[in-house]
């Protein structure tokens, strides 16, 4: 006699994909063609790459974010 709880098939656990809205990845092309980098939205939360610290300087700079002097 074979077990039938065994044979059952498992639901799968992986949560279904979110579309992203088209608006949000519009505006991380924006910035990525505007910085020259990665730029991701995700979660209320905005990441820009950077390689090292001349690249972040770059982007710094393009941001108007250093210091003149």
């Amino acid at each position: 006699v074979r077990d039938i709880n065994a044979e059952e098939v498992k639901p799968n656990k992986t949560k279904p994909e979110k579309k992203r809205d088209p608006i949000i990845h519009d505006l991380e092309h924006q910035i990525s063609v505007k910085l020259g980098t990665k730029v991701t939205i995700q979660n209320k939360k905005l990441t820009i790459r950077y390689t090292d610290t001349a690249d972040l300087n770059r982007i710094l700079e393009i941001l108007n974010c250093l210091d003149e002097g």
